[in-house]
């Protein structure tokens, strides 16, 4: 609203005194003056208080990059725990996949057996038997190969689970790596938004002050040149009255 006054003043500094005088009357240059300062002063107060909401826009903003910024640092400190741990779960997965290949290698190797060299024991043999003690060996020989096979299969089974469970462990692990990472930079990207926003209303808050700045020392040479105009007429009266 003012800057439309700045040409105004600008011109009015570069009239001469002495042409001024000849072409304006004083008191007429005066309610001008006033009336221009009325609403200079009435523009200046619009301006301190938009200086004063963008101070709070700037303080709010300063606010807003360093919650962001937290944020990221606490994602990224989760994000290294996250990763740190991936090198042990990593080796657990070989190790569960060693122990299942080897279960599965022993499981393997006793159907092979079985198939080869097949018990000569049976439960035929048992209900054959000639005596009680020989039944009853037959019957506890029978019942530990079926135990052994047993013992085998459990442990292919156990391994099978350890290793699924290790590569669970594992993936989830990665996948809230990757999420934190994605955490991180989103939080970064927003604190790197606000700052430059913050710089934005930093920028225009100085503007305003320099702007305001120069008007005001427009206005304060305007004054001073009315002065000297009102006093350059009134020195030629004085000198007649004496």
């Amino acid at each position: 609203m003012f800057r439309k006054f700045l040409p105004v003043i600008a011109a009015l500094l570069l009239v001469p005194v002495g042409a001024a005088a000849q072409e304006a009357d004083p008191q007429a240059e005066i309610d001008q003056t006033r009336q221009r300062r009325e609403e200079l002063n009435a523009e200046l107060d619009v301006l301190r208080a938009s200086d004063v909401d963008l101070q709070r826009e700037s303080e709010r903003l300063e606010g807003v990059v360093r919650q962001h910024e937290e944020a990221a640092a606490t994602a990224q400190a989760n994000l290294a725990e996250v990763e740190a741990s991936l090198g042990s779960l990593e080796a657990d997965v070989r190790e569960a996949q060693r122990l299942t290949e080897r279960r599965k290698a022993l499981l393997r190797e006793r159907a092979i057996a079985a198939y080869v060299r097949p018990s000569t024991e049976s439960f035929s043999s048992v209900l054959t038997a000639e005596d009680y003690d020989e039944a009853h060996r037959k019957t506890t020989l029978l019942a530990e190969v079926a135990e052994h096979d047993a013992d085998v299969l459990r442990a292919k089974q156990d391994a099978e689970a350890m290793l699924l469970d290790a590569k669970t462990r594992f993936k989830a692990a990665v996948d809230e790596a990757a999420r934190l990472r994605a955490e991180a930079d989103a939080e970064l990207a927003s604190a790197t938004a606000a700052r430059d926003r913050h710089a934005e209303v930093q920028l225009a808050l100085e503007t305003r002050i320099g702007e305001f700045q120069r008007e005001a020392d427009l206005l304060s040479a305007h004054e001073g040149q009315l002065v000297s105009l009102i006093m350059a007429k009134a020195t030629p009266s004085t000198t007649a009255e004496v």
